[in-house]
């Protein structure tokens, strides 16, 4: 979420801290608990994808303060985190790589 104006503009650290501040308030009244059960009415694809639910139902149900998860390609972080958990998703991996590909991700 950048714009022009952080790359080029005359004022890149006010637009960065202006867009921080919207993304704060958006997460802020994004509706966790709903999002999940919504997620939870459909299927499981995969092994994979039936372990993040799971994981992230559990997360919600003992109020954890952080989901952490061991990745090798980053695939398992970001099924975790397409559930869109309150707690934080927090991926270990020993692939420099991947760390900076999920540094990326939400």
């Amino acid at each position: 979420m950048l714009s022009g104006e952080t790359a080029v503009g005359r004022y890149p650290r006010e637009a960065v801290a202006v867009m921080a501040q919207v993304v704060l308030q958006a997460e802020a009244a994004f509706d966790h608990h709903g999002y999940l059960e919504r997620s939870r009415v459909t299927p499981c694809e995969s092994i994979t994808e039936a372990i993040a639910e799971a994981t992230c139902s559990l997360a919600e149900d003992l109020c954890a303060q952080a989901i952490v998860t061991p990745t090798a390609s980053g695939h398992t972080a970001r099924r975790v985190a397409r559930h869109r958990p309150e707690a934080p998703v927090v991926a270990v991996t020993a692939d420099a790589a991947v760390q900076r590909q999920l540094a990326l991700s939400w």
